[in-house]
């Protein structure tokens, strides 16, 4: 096999490598956060007629050719099966071997015919292997006949000759691909086959052959930064995310002021000049870089000295609470929390100062670093010449801590909001995000409200209208209504109102264009980053009292069968507001136990009293919100609720599940939204109030009722309704939406034959199965997609499903309403039903726009949604470390854990949740685990706390006493003669 790494394209060692970089490589964010946006920034300008095909495959197929990273270099590898949760390859050396299908950045789909990987199977594995032996390659015995895999090994090779070639003839362009396709201010994204295509000079995409790719994708990972990769399925469907070549040039500048640094350092010492590398730092010599690192050095020294005079420093990726406390400036009730944060200016940063913090900040926060980027050993560098971190590992986590006592970042800083896939508005990581969020709010100040629905709505007069939200919500979406059906008790006409925003804002606005590059409205604990501007949506499209919406019924049956169903544009008018948790309560029956809400509060304490312990927000009401509802209210909600419930049995019949996992929420409290600070020195005194709220955690959980469930589940039931009356009205004309469902793997067990024998067997009285297989289960659904076409979502139970109740905060929502819009119009100016129609000729969106559109909506989705749990997850951190370092609030000293996963980055550490507060938690193999055969999945552990890392977002305990073996039946160890002719799902051997 030809070295890969011989080949046109390798870069020079510019700088040492810094010490315990990972092998494998890393991808650009360790957050999973990644945004898929089409030719943003003009890689091809006029290229909407250059569809690329989305593949319809979620999953690798034997005979599918991966690129594998082991030990700092590449390998092609066949992919051969998946045998429980790992995958198995087959390399061009004749090695084969298991590994998690996370860190994959590029395959050729197809590449062999599965009967071709057919000759080595009884050669290799049939199950799992220990997890001590993952990722290691292994040669086949010398039993193993010659001609095996000798087909396999030979087409590997000859397409990796075929990739050098083409990076042979094209090595004066591959070789500088970042120049020819990174911009020079904008963060850039591009798939493989725009990249390909620019650097190839190939304009059509359908030309460009595999090897052409390949060599494509070699050049852009073999630069040493410039290029990142997304950290989940980048194989499939992923984006290169391409650095700007202004910060190119800051990374250069930066790395040439360290070179003249050290430079200088070894002239002295050849010099026979005594020194410390301390002393050495305050010398100037005749290099620029001589100069500024000194100066910077000897400036940090001062301003982290002078911080750790109000705030300690600690080695968990973050420095400690406030010596000075603040009282609140205002009252913190009901809706305002005033600030216990006060900024100290202390002077400023140089220019060049700059430069030097905002690498660090790319280095630390950012990560935008592959692992093996020999730029990762500036970092490092600068803090060692510091010399205020002696006997900590001079990691990113320690250069994180140390811009917060450098007063550029906050100390309680929260790193999801710097992911640069995110693109969040204020942080200056990608212009185009701030260019047009300041077009968009400039255009609210003379935008008039003009309704393009007028004409069509429907005035649903004095017909009560439930809306049933957070009690901090700011933006109402939706509500609904019961209408009952003269004569007949068992047939109901259910109404669900959503706000209608689009009627109201053209595609073409500077409203809809911020909306679409946000995709989404992000609720962080801390700050807001709203899709819509506030001041339209909550002063004229909120739904409210004589407001607009568009109506989605469904006629229901007592059985949850949809009978009949349209959609409406409307006016509303009799709008009544609750709380989830007052529904919850008022709906409960007599004598309802109520699971107990356990509480963590650091700081100034935002609860005004104890009045209830049930509810997370009882202190946060809108002063529209209603706390009591009356006699026939109730009976209209416990009527929605059955009907809803009915639905749910009907969908659950389909595969849905009864998902009920962990309730846990942060709130933050008496703090300023503050962006980092790069040009001024300061100084934070105080901190914010957090609170920790959640139920406790219960994974076989009986009929109790789950705290604000009846509320919740009342209002989730029904919205699923509005959504499935959607798509069915809109796939039975036609009209191209986002649809969303799931796609199941072929290599795992059906989830349906799963659920059918395992897991309905074991549900709950109050429908809820247990914890761990409801985890597999979840396994074997698939993955969640979606498409253009109607596909059936396992999970919710639908056979097509696409979202429309959340306008005000999703631009694929919008998409839906703009669609459905224009077919109200286009069949009333024609008088006559679309239903069987293929003409979309009269729709804001075509069917190629839509396909062109789904990959940037579905993984901003996804990304946001991981962006809002790793929030919660900091500030549940956040506060864990004040409680259990600072002792700002009483922990237990101990905590029930319940034992449910091995951890993927360690094989010795098992994934945990406290039954307490339902934190996630990693738990340490010890003496006493070891001496009682180990952790194992379904285990009860009593176990204490011994480090909080805020930086990786952990909680390490150790076992401390065994409390409860898992039952036999919990684990899933048996269940292979349920699936015949298909792999079981394994549990992970140890």
């Amino acid at each position: 096999m030809e070295d890969a790494q011989s080949e046109p394209g390798s870069l020079q060692n510019l700088i040492t490598r810094s010490h315990g970089t990972n092998s494998v490589d890393e991808p650009i964010s360790p957050e999973a956060d990644a945004r898929d946006i089409r030719d943003r920034n003009g890689i091809y300008k006029d290229s909407d007629d250059l569809i690329e095909k989305i593949d319809d495959s979620a999953f690798l197929e034997p005979g599918d050719l991966v690129e594998l990273s082991t030990d700092g270099s590449t390998k092609l590898a066949v992919y051969i099966r998946t045998l429980g949760r790992q995958a198995q390859f087959y390399t061009a050396e004749g090695e084969w071997c298991h590994r998690y299908i996370g860190n994959l950045w590029w395959a050729h789909r197809h590449f062999v015919d599965a009967s071709e990987v057919t000759p080595i199977l009884p050669y290799l594995p049939s199950s799992e292997i220990p997890m001590e032996e993952l990722n290691e390659l292994h040669f086949l015995g010398l039993e193993v006949p010659r001609d095996a895999g000798a087909k396999l090994i030979d087409k590997m090779n000859k397409f990796l000759r075929a990739a050098n070639e083409v990076y042979r003839a094209h090595a004066d362009r591959l070789d500088h691909v970042y120049n020819l396709v990174a911009d020079e201010k904008h963060l850039r994204y591009a798939t493989l086959t725009q990249i390909a295509s620019k650097v190839l000079q190939i304009r059509n995409f359908s030309k460009i052959l595999q090897p052409e790719l390949y060599a494509t994708h070699r050049a852009c990972m073999q630069a040493d930064v410039g290029f990142g990769v997304e950290s989940s399925n980048h194989w499939a469907d992923g984006e290169y995310e391409i650095m700007s070549k202004k910060e190119m040039t800051l990374l250069k500048q930066v790395r040439d002021w360290i070179r003249e640094y050290q430079e200088d350092i070894t002239k002295r010492a050849g010099s026979n000049i005594r020194q410390t590398v301390k002393d050495s730092t305050l010398n100037t010599g005749t290099y620029n870089g001589a100069q500024v690192i000194p100066d910077f050095v000897k400036k940090a020294r001062q301003i982290v000295t002078n911080s750790r005079r109000f705030r300690p420093f600690t080695d968990s990726g973050g420095i400690g609470p406030s010596r000075t406390q603040l009282q609140p400036q205002k009252s913190i009730f009901p809706e305002n929390d005033g600030s216990a944060i006060k900024h100290v200016v202390l002077g400023s940063f140089t220019e060049k100062e700059s430069v030097l913090l905002r690498f660090l900040e790319i280095w630390t926060a950012r990560r935008c670093l592959r692992a093996r980027s020999r730029l990762n050993a500036m970092g490092p560098m600068l803090l060692r010449a510091i010399g205020l971190y002696d006997g900590f590992d001079l990691d990113q986590r320690t250069g994180f801590t140390f811009l917060q006592e450098m007063g550029v970042f906050a100390p309680w800083e929260n790193r999801v909001a710097f992911n640069t896939r995110l693109a969040l508005p204020g942080y200056h990581f990608d212009i185009l995000t701030d260019e047009l969020q300041a077009n968009a709010t400039e255009s609210v100040k003379c935008w008039t409200a003009q309704d393009s629905m007028k004409h069509l709505r429907k005035d649903w007069g004095n017909l009560e209208v439930f809306c049933i939200d957070n009690v901090a919500a700011q933006e109402i979406d939706d509500g609904i209504s019961l209408e009952k059906i003269e004569g007949d008790d068992s047939k109901f006409w259910i109404h669900v109102h959503v706000a209608n925003p689009t009627a109201f804002i053209s595609p073409e606005h500077p409203l809809s264009k911020y909306a679409v590059q946000l995709t989404e409205t992000l609720y962080l604990p801390e700050r807001l980053y709203p899709m819509l501007h506030p001041k339209i949506t909550q002063g004229s499209l909120s739904l409210g009292k004589d407001r607009p919406a568009l109506t989605f019924s469904a006629k229901i049956n007592t059985n949850g069968d949809i009978l009949e169903s349209r959609i409406t544009p409307s006016m509303i008018h009799n709008v009544k507001h609750f709380s989830a948790e007052t529904i919850a309560q008022e709906l409960a029956p007599k004598n309802t136990e109520f699971s107990p809400i356990n509480r963590l509060v650091v700081g100034h304490n935002p609860v005004p009293s104890a009045a209830s312990k049930q509810i997370l927000y009882k202190h946060v009401s809108r002063k529209y919100m209603s706390t009591t509802i009356d006699a026939s209210q109730r009976q209209t909600l416990k009527t929605l609720k059955e009907l809803g419930a009915a639905r749910q049995r009907q969908r659950q019949l389909n595969g849905a599940v009864n998902v009920s996992f962990r309730l846990l929420d942060a709130s933050v409290h008496c703090m300023e939204l503050t962006q980092p600070y790069r040009k001024t020195i300061r100084r934070i005194d105080g901190d914010p109030t957090i609170l920790v709220a959640a139920g406790e955690f219960d994974p076989n959980p009986n009929d109790k009722s789950q705290n604000s469930s009846s509320g919740d589940s009342l209002v989730s039931n029904i919205m699923l309704l509005a959504c499935e009356v959607a798509a069915l009205w809109t796939s039975s004309r036609g009209i191209p939406v986002i649809y969303r469902g799931t796609r199941e793997n072929p290599d795992l067990p059906s989830p349906s034959e799963y659920k059918r024998l395992v897991l309905d067997p074991l549900v709950g009285p109050n429908g809820v199965p247990p914890f761990l297989k409801t985890i597999e289960y979840m396994s074997l659904v698939g993955r969640a997609y979606s498409s253009v076409d109607p596909v059936r979502h396992q999970i919710i139970g639908t056979t097509a499903y696409t979202k429309v109740t959340s306008p005000l905060r999703r631009y694929g929502d919008m998409v839906a309403h703009w669609q459905i819009e224009a077919a109200i119009r286009h069949e009333a100016e024609t008088e006559k039903s679309l239903v069987g129609s293929t003409d979309d000729s009269y729709l804001p969106f075509s069917r190629d726009q839509v396909v062109t559109m789904l990959p940037h909506i579905s993984k901003r989705e996804t990304h946001i949604s991981h962006a809002k749990r790793n929030a919660q997850v900091h500030w549940v951190m956040q506060a864990i470390f004040r409680a259990f370092y600072f002792k700002e609030a009483k922990l237990p000293d101990t905590f029930e854990v319940y034992i449910w996963a091995v951890d993927t980055v360690n094989f010795e550490q098992m994934q945990g949740i406290t039954k307490e507060l339902r934190l996630d938690v990693i738990v340490r193999e010890g003496t006493t685990s070891r001496a009682q055969r180990g952790l194992e999945r379904g285990d009860w552990w009593e176990a204490r706390i011994e480090q909080v890392d805020l930086y990786k977002r952990q909680i390490i305990m150790i076992p401390l006493r065994l409390i409860s073996r898992a039952e036999p039946e919990v684990l899933a160890d048996s269940i292979a003669p349920l699936f015949s002719g298909r792999k079981p799902f394994m549990q992970t051997p140890r």
